[in-house]
This record gives structure tokens, C-alpha cells and sequence, in this order.
């Protein structure tokens, strides 16, 4: 079910800096294809959830507990790409219009059943990187610092060090957490970054071995870069029916310089069972930072899409750019496909965010792609953007 631009069959429909934007026409850019190459674990564990808090407390017991590690400080990534002038498509711009009339769903979301506290900010460290994920029992929760396991009622079931839940990998320095919640496999997942600025920087991945997360796990360890010369930094994370697809920002270890973005494609139906895992990875420079990979929850669909910022103005208009994953889940194909010009700009300099309660003020850093999601044949995403365009400065 291919989503392409509203000159042909389907329209493909982006949120971007906050609003609903039509993609236009793409610009006429030659698609850039690679086949990947096939990675396996360093390391890989089944392991009970039970076993983890069982060694947590012993550690604790004997006043070996590991403080968390500190979050990586923001880390700059390439950004406003360069498009060739003779490649731009500015026909058909659709943007933000009074005269767009939104597609409503089917039926509206349901009314609030009930609300609690997750899991709060310890305050040991800045940022705490949230992210959670809700299965049809349970609401799971990881910060940097801890993982959290509670019921829907909020009735907390467990917690536990960030560090303690990877230990049986045999990593430390473990940050950047995200987890989800696949619905068509029924099972949560979750990366985490591991061992910054290091030769040993590893990608950590976990899939849950049914819906209980208070279950067993299945535990993997990836090696970031083989040669030892990258590390990987702000992970994101998505899936469709054939893959669970993450992407991680990556860093030159001596000087902090960034290289790239490197997507992991696993077969879906390899890890489920806990068996012999196929993954394809993929190395790509310049195509900006942060490619979102799409959260995509119809079965029928099984092109992972992903979207990247690339230019925040440029003839004043942002631009945005779609890659996909497609072909036989044990053997995808990568493929940079078109950029599209949206109806607003940006700067890529923003405002700190206020906050109540005190002067100090959020970093919001910079427009990179936060999250993208899939429905229904379009690609919900969003960034953050500094407005107005011309502005050279904020506080």
C-alpha cells in the first residue's frame, strides 16, 4: 500500500512544528537505494523479570547498587541540507489553509477513564528522557535513571534501575531509553543506548516474550560500529507488520563529530520466539539526523516508513523528507525517496521553554524529528521549529 504524493493515487499528510500540513509535490531528487548488511548480537539473554528484582535487592543488600549514568549532554547533528535549486518542486504547495477541511476520524477517542502518577522524576538527572508504553494490562515506563511496571488502576508493580534491567547484557552507562508497545504482535519493546564515547558503544534491544512485561524478557546487544570509531546517541524507535526498526544518531568517539544515522531493521518474526535473530543495518550520511521511524499499527501495511527534517528554510519553506524500508522482511532495501516542501518555515535556533515555578527555562535544542506514527494511509509526525523564520537569536 504505497504512500505517495497528492499528484498520484494517495495523499501523504504530515504534522510538523505543531500543525497538520499537506505534503506538496515532491522535489525531483534521484532515490538513493541500499541493501544493508546483515548484523548479528554480540550478546543475547532470556531472562525473567522476577530474577532481575531478585538481583537488583541483592546488590542493594551488599551497597553495590550502580548509580545511574549520567545523560549525554546535547550532541550538535548536521542540519539545513542543501537542495539543488533545479530540484525544486514548488508546484502544488498545499500547507496550512483555512480552506483545508481535517479528515475526522471514525469515531472520537474515548472520554478519560481514570488518571495517576507514573513514574516521577527523581531528580538525579537532566534530562530524565521519558518514555512509556501501555499493553492491554499494563503501563510500562522507562526514564534514564529507572523502569517502572504498573497495572491500569496505577497501582505500581515494580521498579527497577535502568541499568539493573540491561546488567545481564553485560553493559553499563546505559541512556536514552524508548519503549513501545507493539499491538500486532503483542508483546513491549525497548532500546537503549549504551557505553557513550566508547569503542564498546552498543545498541540494547528487548522484546517482551508475551503482553506481561512482569515476564520474561528476550535481551540483545548490538555492536554499534565494528570498526570502534562511531558511537551511537538518541535512539528512536518504530515497527510495522515485518520489522521492528531503530535508528540511533552517530558520533565520531574522538572529537564528538557527527558521522551519520545507522537504522537496524530485525525480522519481526525472529525475535518473537526468542530464536536466532535476522537483522539488516543500514549506514547513511547525509540525509540530516534523526530518521523517525513510523509507528505503524495497520497489519496490511508493510513498508516501514520513516521521516527526517532536512532544511528548515529554504525559499522560505521547510522541507521534510520520507525514507522507506521495504522487500522481504530477512532482506529489506533502504530507499531516500522524495523531499517535500511544506507550507511554513522555520529556524532551526529555538526559544527555551518557561516553565512554572522558577526562571529556569527547558532547552528545547533543535528541530531534529521526534515521532512519527502511521494511520490509515498518513504519516503523523513532529519537531519543533523556531518562529518567525528570520529571527538570529533567542534567550
Amino acid at each position: 500500500m504505497p504512500l505517495v504524493a497528492n499528484r498520484c493515487r494517495k495523499q501523504v499528510f504530515l504534522l510538523a512544528v505543531g500543525v497538520c500540513l499537506l505534503v506538496a509535490a515532491p522535489v525531483r531528487a534521484a532515490e538513493e537505494i541500499d541493501h544493508g548488511f546483515p548484523v548479528t548480537p554480540d550478546t543475547a539473554v532470556r531472562v525473567s523479570w522476577s530474577d532481575l528484582v531478585a538481583y537488583e535487592a541483592l546488590l542493594e543488600s551488599h551497597g553495590m547498587l550502580a548509580p545511574p549514568s549520567e545523560p549525554t549532554p546535547f550532541v550538535k547533528v548536521e542540519s539545513d541540507l542543501e537542495i539543488p535549486p533545479d530540484a525544486l518542486d514548488t508546484e502544488g504547495v498545499v500547507g496550512v489553509s483555512s480552506s483545508v477541511v481535517p479528515v475526522m476520524p471514525a469515531a472520537m477517542s474515548p472520554p478519560l477513564a481514570t488518571h495517576f502518577e507514573g513514574l516521577p522524576d527523581a531528580g538525579w538527572l537532566a534530562p530524565p528522557d521519558t518514555s512509556g508504553a501501555v499493553g492491554p494490562n499494563h503501563l510500562m515506563i522507562t526514564l534514564n535513571d529507572r523502569v517502572r511496571i504498573q497495572d491500569k488502576n496505577g497501582n505500581v508493580l515494580s521498579t527497577m534501575n535502568l541499568g539493573t534491567f540491561w546488567s545481564p547484557l553485560g553493559v553499563g552507562d546505559v541512556f536514552d531509553p524508548r519503549i513501545i508497545y507493539d499491538p500486532l504482535a503483542n508483546r513491549f519493546v525497548t532500546i537503549t543506548c549504551a557505553a557513550r564515547r566508547s569503542s564498546n558503544s552498543s545498541m540494547l534491544f528487548a522484546v517482551s516474550a508475551s503482553s506481561d512485561p512482569t515476564g520474561d524478557w528476550y535481551l540483545y546487544r548490538f555492536i554499534a560500529d565494528t570498526d570502534d570509531a562511531l558511537w551511537a546517541d538518541y535512539a528512536n524507535i518504530g515497527m510495522t507488520s515485518k520489522w521492528i526498526t531503530f535508528t540511533s544518531n552517530m558520533f565520531t568517539v574522538s572529537g564528538d563529530l557527527f558521522a551519520g544515522v545507522t537504522i537496524w531493521a530485525v525480522d519481526k518474526s525472529s525475535v518473537l520466539s526468542g530464536g536466532a535473530i535476522r537483522a539488516t543495518a543500514f549506514f547513511r550520511s547525509g540525509v540530516g539526523s534523526v530518521l523517525s521511524p513510523c509507528l505503524t499499527f495497520s497489519p496490511e501495511e508493510e513498508t516501514q516508513y520513516m521521516v527526517s527534517v532536512v532544511n528548515g528554510n529554504l525559499g522560505g519553506r521547510g522541507y521534510i523528507r520520507i525514507h522507506t524500508i521495504t522487500g522481504e522482511a530477512a532482506s529489506p532495501v533502504y530507499t531516500a525517496t522524495s523531499t517535500y516542501p511544506t507550507g511554513v518555515s522555520w529556524n532551526r535556533t529555538h526559544i527555551n521553554a518557561p516553565q512554572l515555578g522558577t526562571t529556569n527555562r527547558i532547552a528545547t535544542n533543535d528541530e531534529r524529528m521526534h515521532n512519527a506514527v502511521l494511520r490509515n494511509g498518513r504519516i503523523w509526525c513532529t519537531h519543533t521549529g523556531g518562529m518567525p523564520t528570520s529571527a538570529t537569536s533567542y534567550i
